[in-house]
């Protein structure tokens, strides 16, 4: 007897879930185990995002991490776009940095 997984049913370990963390962070996206883990959205309030790639809790695989900063007289948005291992940047990525007033 052999038995044949499909992608679907070999993925059935990730479901879909919203995670909220004490520190404010929430994330939207598969879990495996109770933590993010596949492809997700973590939001830290509202200046910090990432959207992408993760294994076992940490970024892992390709993501973009946006940051909004505010000065005094303007607000900038910085955006990394690339390769993350272990919750670190990781290779190729792209960091592109706007003024937005």
């Amino acid at each position: 007897m052999s038995v044949i997984l499909l992608p679907h049913v070999a993925q059935a370990a990730t479901e879909l879930a919203t995670l909220e963390y004490g520190n404010g962070a929430t994330y939207y996206g598969e879990t495996k185990n109770g933590k993010p883990h596949g492809n997700g959205t973590m939001t830290w309030g509202k200046t910090k995002t990432y959207k992408g790639s993760w294994a076992q809790g940490k970024r892992s695989g390709h993501g973009v991490y946006k940051v909004i900063t505010r000065g005094e007289d303007s607000i900038t948005e910085s955006k990394y776009d690339g390769n993350w291992r272990n919750d670190k940047k990781d290779g190729q990525g792209k960091l592109e940095i706007k003024k937005l007033l």
